[in-house]
């Protein structure tokens, strides 16, 4: 996943994971569908993504082959009708936005250029071997496009109450929490690559990043057996 995409502070990366589990494991996992099994007809797919015990998105997704035969994978929402919920229809050789009714030729999707537009949102994939291949960090970048869902039959209630992050002249990340408690604090690049860690007990705690490129990061917060992220990026 690369820096350049624009809209990723609206995603809010907030990840439930077990006491076994840790981010940069999971950024590192990978979804993958037959190459054979894509075709010129449109085909939906769905990656579940936990907020938290009781709560998930849906992050759906299109792959379709263009008329040259390559393959063409792309979010079915956009950063324009998403609030609206209704995805993506084809027509023939197009997408149709089941919102406005713009459409899309198959041929030209897949442009990184495209945000802020009603073209379906960009996903990049990869082919190894007979399989294509698109990594969950990449699948997180749509976060925002997608509507929480209640999970049903769970009566755990959330493990956490949140926090908020902001950077503060390029040169300081301050994170404010709920409460004072012991936390670990981890930053990790995108490809999972722990850059630091720390631990803190107060509410309100900040840390030096001038030191890290311009990109995209989370910081991870452990408190317990809870970890939770939050997205930030560096100009």
């Amino acid at each position: 996943m690369s820096f350049l995409f624009p809209r990723m502070l609206r995603a809010v990366l907030v990840l439930f994971i077990g006491a076994a589990c840790c981010v940069p494991s999971l950024l590192s996992q990978q979804v993958s569908h037959p190459a054979a099994d894509v075709t010129a007809t449109a085909k939906y797919y769905s990656y579940r993504h936990m907020l938290s015990p009781t709560q998930k998105k849906e992050l759906e997704y299109i792959l379709v082959r263009a008329s040259n035969g390559e393959i063409k994978t792309v979010f079915n929402a956009c950063d324009v009708c998403y609030s609206a919920d209704k995805g993506y229809s084809q027509n023939g050789t197009m997408l149709r936005c089941n919102n406005c009714g713009n459409r899309f030729p198959i041929d030209g999707l897949g442009n990184p250029g495209t945000a802020g537009t009603c073209n379906p949102g960009y996903l990049p994939h990869s082919l190894q071997g007979d399989q294509v291949v698109i990594t969950v960090a990449d699948l997180l970048t749509g976060l925002y496009y997608f509507p929480i869902e209640s999970v049903t039959g769970v009566d755990t209630p959330p493990v956490s109450r949140g926090f908020d992050v902001a950077v503060r002249d390029r040169r300081t990340l301050s994170v404010t929490l709920p409460d004072d408690a012991p936390r670990g604090f981890q930053i990790v690049s995108m490809n999972g690559r722990v850059l630091m860690n720390a631990e803190q007990a107060s509410r309100s705690v900040s840390f030096d990043v001038s030191r890290l490129a311009a990109g995209a990061y989370l910081l991870v917060v452990r408190q317990g057996v809870s970890l939770e992220t939050r997205g930030f990026l560096l100009y």
